[in-house]
């Protein structure tokens, strides 16, 4: 039980899944992984126990006034308004991240794009979490960088911008300034609400 409920703790505690979605994933696992040998009513009873515990630790005023959930919200929605794709919680790993801010940005007509994917999101159910931004330049529509020089540059660009708009929300910001390092948001009291 101890796995199905941490499983269950990271689907809940970043706050991007509703219930039943947590409920039917963790009923799926208890299903199809017979060497768990957990019932899958089981199962729910605990999700919905950790759901309750959620909920009663996000009742608790934050240290933080907004707190750093709202900040990075914030802080997305002003990259956006500046011509990024900004996306939270954007597919499994990297390369499904990276794949759909691509086209997102080439349809948007996007310079670039930031997001954390949901591997990334998983981090953020426990204390201290270190989240890491994935980013990048996208050229024009029919376009291509002329040199990677150039498509560096631009990159590291976009990297600039988005450490500014999250230390402008006064969040901690780590990024050694390279087209090929994430950033990292450090120091993160996570309390985004759990949806409906």
């Amino acid at each position: 039980m101890t796995y199905l409920r941490d499983q269950a703790w990271q689907l809940i505690a970043p706050g991007f899944c509703t219930l039943p979605e947590v409920i039917t994933g963790i009923r799926e696992l208890a299903e199809d992984d017979t060497e768990l040998d957990v019932d899958p009513d089981d199962a729910e009873t605990q999700v919905r126990e950790l759901w309750a515990a959620r909920l009663a630790h996000l009742a608790i005023p934050a240290q933080r006034q907004p707190s750093d959930d709202a900040r990075l919200t914030e802080a997305f929605k002003r990259l956006t308004d500046g011509g990024l794709v900004a996306e939270m919680n954007c597919g499994f790993d990297r390369g499904e991240a990276t794949q759909w801010c691509i086209a997102a940005a080439r349809r948007q007509g996007a310079r670039g794009y930031v997001y954390f994917h949901g591997q990334d999101t998983a981090r953020l159910a426990y204390p201290d979490p270190v989240l890491f931004l994935g980013f990048d330049a996208v050229p024009p529509p029919q376009e291509s960088f002329p040199t990677v020089e150039a498509q560096d540059a631009a990159t590291i660009a976009v990297g600039n911008d988005i450490a500014r708009a999250l230390a402008d929300q006064q969040l901690t910001v780590r990024w050694d300034g390279s087209a090929q390092t994430r950033l990292s948001v450090v120091d993160l009291d996570w309390r985004r609400p759990l949806p409906g």
